[in-house]
């Protein structure tokens, strides 16, 4: 498993630099608004409730053959709509914007090709999973994220 995680960490961040690059390349007259927009956003969110409402806004949609992570500027102009990646990138600045440190982290299942990405604070009581938002147990961590899930998932 560490060897396919590790490939799909290095496939994931090279596919995302040119997903993004390419983006805006095409769409560089967007680039000014979408700053002043990530901006004006980040400036509002100052509680745990205005970052669970600017989650709320986030679509999924599949990111199709190639997984890739928009930047934040990214997801923005695509209008929060992309997969669990997107979801998990826009946690995170959120989160940031609202002074709580968290990170991005991955759930495998062992014999599966297939995971999830998703946000979580530092302290282990907020989880972010594509537009929900959830307070968890910290002392129960990581079991209440793989319970959150079903137990779909056994591996970080």
């Amino acid at each position: 498993m560490k060897i396919g995680y590790l490939f799909h960490k290095i496939a994931m961040f090279v596919f995302s630099q040119l997903y993004n690059t390419i983006y805006w390349f095409f769409n560089s007259g967007n680039w000014d608004l979408t700053v002043v927009n990530v901006k004006k956003t980040g400036e509002n969110l100052k509680t745990v409730d205005d970052v669970r409402i600017f989650i709320s806004l986030f679509r999924w949609r599949s990111d199709g053959l190639l997984d890739w992570q928009p930047w934040v500027k990214t997801a923005f102009a695509r209008n929060f709509i992309d997969d669990c990646d997107g979801a998990a990138v826009l946690g995170k600045w959120a989160l940031n914007c609202a002074g709580i440190n968290s990170k991005i982290i991955r759930l495998w299942k062992t014999g599966q090709r297939l995971g999830h990405t998703v946000c979580i604070s530092n302290d282990h009581k907020i989880l972010i999973s594509n537009n929900d938002m959830t307070e968890i147990l910290p002392e129960d961590y990581p079991d209440s994220i793989y319970a959150y899930f079903n137990n779909d998932f056994n591996i970080m």
